[in-house]
């Protein structure tokens, strides 16, 4: 299921964001502990005027990929290592 927060291999992976400004902080936290594994700040979308703007993020994890898609003034997808948050790949999706 896509939600703005997954559970696998011990991790409970958050998308940290607002509805009203552009951009998305995926946090990391080891569930047996509550320590913050790592936190990664996405590129998302860019910025533009925000009288126009909504800001949704969804987030999967698919093996060892935390799979993130957000929908701003364009759609886009990041892809971070589970284990260590690096920004694997990113794409800005057309309409």
């Amino acid at each position: 299921s896509e939600t703005v927060f997954e559970i696998a291999i011990g991790l409970l992976v958050v998308a940290d964001y607002s509805p009203l400004t552009c951009g998305c902080t995926i946090i990391a936290i080891d569930v047996a502990t509550g320590a913050q594994r790592w936190r990664t700040r996405l590129k998302a979308a860019g910025i533009i005027d925000h009288s126009l703007y909504s800001n949704r993020v969804n987030l999967d994890i698919e093996g060892n990929r935390v799979i993130v898609m957000g929908d701003e003034w364009r759609n886009y997808i990041e892809v971070l290592d589970l284990e260590t948050g690096r920004i694997l790949g990113r794409r800005i999706v057309q309409e």
